[in-house]
């Protein structure tokens, strides 16, 4: 880490602007904690990271339910003394997590005595040996955990790009296929560039979108109707997949809107990256239950 660490710093500080691509190295907390040192990114965050692609067991900005309870429940326990600190979990912290809710499901579903070690081991072994799919697996902070015959589990780092000091989630993620057989139209959904083959075996590619509102006002409040009038930007921003026609991120409804909301395109720009990002304003009158219960 400090090895990585040092060599950034000094390639930035002597004008080295080569495009970087590393592994989890990279993105663990100790690395980070060096370049955070610098009086430089102090001064501009992302002074020494912008833009270097990494590997990460998780990035949470698109990780599932379980991933971000498991983030939130972690900075509770490891408060830091610091408001301005945003503690994130190593790979060290998810992987060995992992490793004990594998042991939790394994013993849960052991019929264990408690009289015989030997024999409990063995119990406990077997069960472990039975998480061989998807469908026997444990569920994980990452994912679902299963066991191939070589005892591995098969894992697909994430790929996250530095923005401002912070990693977030690459727009192109892939996903390991355990059955490619059970894929009915595999041939068409590698056509359409939904999946990919790496190293002789099949990866899902997800596409990650993002997506945000930049409120402009709030009118109309009506306690008896539960309506409110909003004016507000959404935009998003993603890769383009022209192979697959039917992807379409920026396809949206608004399932609470009560009558017509009045839908403008404002701009669409293609990124030096690669990305487009298009931007909309929003007008229209929504529903939604107001909550008054915790007043005041």
């Amino acid at each position: 880490d400090r090895t990585a660490a040092d060599l950034l710093v000094l390639m930035k500080r002597k004008g080295v602007s080569f495009p970087i691509v590393g592994a989890s190295t990279l993105s663990s907390p100790r690395f980070s904690e060096l370049i955070d040192s610098k009086d430089e990114e102090k001064t501009f965050p992302g002074y020494f990271t912008n833009g270097i692609l990494t590997t990460h067991a998780i990035i949470f900005d698109s990780a599932n339910r379980y991933a971000n309870q498991f983030l939130t429940d972690y900075r509770e326990k490891y408060k830091s003394n610091s408001a301005d600190d945003v503690i994130y979990p190593g790979d060290n912290v998810i992987n060995g997590y992992d490793a004990v809710l594998a042991l939790v499901t394994a013993v849960q579903r052991s019929e264990l005595e408690g009289t015989d070690i030997v024999a409990d081991r063995k119990e406990l072994f077997k069960a472990l040996l039975g998480m061989d799919d998807a469908d026997a697996s444990a569920q994980g902070v990452v994912s679902p955990i299963f066991f191939e015959p070589s005892r591995n589990t098969t894992r697909a780092a994430r790929f996250g790009i530095y923005q401002n000091g912070e990693i977030v989630s690459a727009n192109v993620q892939f996903e390991p296929i355990a059955s490619p057989n059970q894929i009915k139209d595999l041939q068409e959904q590698i056509k359409r560039g939904r999946i990919m083959t790496v190293n002789g075996g099949y990866v899902y590619k997800a596409n990650v979108v993002y997506s945000g509102v930049d409120l402009l006002g709030i009118d109309e409040i009506d306690i008896k109707t539960s309506t409110y009038r909003m004016d507000f930007y959404l935009w998003f921003r993603y890769r383009p997949n022209e192979r697959d026609v039917d992807f379409k991120p920026d396809d949206f409804v608004f399932t609470n809107a009560e009558g017509e909301v009045e839908i403008a395109p404002i701009r669409e720009e293609t990124n030096a990256d690669g990305t487009v990002l298009k931007t909309y304003r929003v007008s229209g009158t929504f529903k939604n239950q107001f909550r008054f219960y915790d007043y005041p």
